[in-house]
């Protein structure tokens, strides 16, 4: 990510008399390069009312009024906002189509969201769909947690295959797959690099002011997008409506790792036993005070949607961390 020098507005002098109108203080988050006009900013600045609350306006513009006069911009460029975007793209698409169902890459791939859709492949360069190419969505529950400063996460749910009859479907349009090596260097050479994100203040400041500003600008983001992703989530509780989905769904509204042991055992011991599997993947052996912090963290857990295919005869599957 760039942090971009705070951009210097004095003041918009326009004259009625003598009256002035200032400038907000506050931040733009936006995505690398994106300049734009601040006309929009200021015009959505006006209209915000509620406090740490973010409204939309044209263009999909976020602002949030942190304080008096001074504000948070997210702009649609923003990388985790594009993801976000992308995010209530796909789940518009899996509610159409359904899960374990047949859609084509174009229906994912649209003008606006081509190079998010392109950068899913980034990690499996021998893969190359093109706009026919077909598709299904599976989903799982990733539950993630801070253990002793450390970041885990658990992905797993029910087993759940395509629906009888979509996997010839999707055999009849598949992905290209990439046989030499040359051939796959030169797709990753030609893949598009990874979405950077700037932030640049209304008004010039210290630089305290300005790591403050874009710390608070961050964390009211992130709280947006956990509401908004809860949100989703709720739309695919409603369409898991199998029975073998029950502890699934009761999994995703729990707090912590307490709650999950009372209400669904089975998966806190999943957890427990995942953990411990990673771990000793990994050559270690997880100790008493890691495993305690473990059974006693605080959880957050968000469906993830994987796009099921055939390259070459074939089955890849990709997770979408989004």
């Amino acid at each position: 990510m760039v942090l971009v020098p705070a951009v210097v507005l004095a003041l918009l002098s326009t004259r009625a008399g003598t009256q002035l109108n200032i400038v907000p203080s506050g931040v733009i988050l936006s995505g690398v390069g994106d300049k734009g006009s601040y006309t929009s900013l200021f015009k959505a600045a006006e209209k915000v009312h509620g406090l740490r609350h973010f409204e939309k306006f044209d263009d999909d513009l976020l602002c949030a009024k942190q304080a008096d006069s001074s504000f948070v911009f997210i702009k649609k460029t923003f990388p985790r906002y594009v993801g976000l975007r992308f995010r209530k793209h796909l789940q518009a698409l899996l509610l159409k189509t359904g899960l374990g169902k047949p859609f084509q890459y174009q229906q994912m791939a649209t003008p606006e969201f081509e190079q998010f859709a392109a950068s899913i492949f980034k990690n499996n360069p021998s893969i190359i769909p093109t706009p026919t190419t077909n598709l299904a969505f599976l989903t799982e529950l990733r539950s993630s947690a801070v253990v002793q400063g450390n970041p885990v996460n658990f992905e797993f749910g029910p087993s759940f295959s395509l629906i009888p009859g979509t996997k010839e479907v999707l055999l009849e349009s598949q992905a290209t797959l990439l046989a030499t090596h040359s051939e796959i260097v030169a797709r990753m050479k030609s893949m598009p690099d990874d979405l950077g994100a700037q932030y640049k203040l209304l008004l010039p400041g210290s630089v305290a002011q300005e790591m403050n500003l874009t710390r608070d600008a961050l964390e009211a983001f992130r709280n947006y997008y956990d509401q908004e992703v809860s949100s989703l989530d709720v739309g695919i509780d409603d369409l898991l409506t199998d029975p073998i989905w029950k502890s699934t769904k009761l999994r995703r509204k729990v707090k912590d790792m307490r709650e999950l042991k009372q209400k669904v055992p089975f998966d806190f011991d999943t957890i427990i036993g995942l953990h411990k599997e990673f771990s000793g993947n990994a050559g270690r052996v997880p100790s008493s005070d890691e495993m305690a912090a473990l059974e006693e963290a605080t959880l957050t857990n968000q469906y993830s949607l994987t796009i099921v295919g055939y390259a070459g005869g074939k089955e890849f599957s990709i997770i979408l961390v989004l």
